[in-house]
């Protein structure tokens, strides 16, 4: 797996920039819940939605979230509403 954190940009509330992608590590460490094959919520819909990922961010591993409220997802680190960066994690 490759992992890219996207720090600025018009859905970070940052329209004219600074733009930054860096390439990361990332792992899985899936909770005891997600092992059972459970969701976090009825819908699957939600603002903060634990991911089965982890990215190396400033020497620390950091779990990412998804906010979810419509057909597509975003994986971001950080809190709801005030992102750290996005996420983008890739099969290789």
């Amino acid at each position: 797996m490759e992992a890219f954190l996207q720090f600025g940009g018009a859905a970070l509330d940052m329209p004219n920039g600074p733009y930054q992608t860096i390439k990361t590590d990332v792992r899985e460490d899936l909770l005891d819940w997600q092992k059972r094959g459970l969701q976090q919520t009825a819908s699957g819909y939600g603002r903060k939605l634990v991911t089965p990922y982890k990215v190396l961010h400033n020497g620390k591993w950091r779990r990412v979230y998804c906010c979810q409220i419509s057909n597509a997802g975003t994986y971001y680190i950080g809190k709801p509403g005030a992102w750290e960066a996005t996420v983008d994690i890739y099969r290789v």
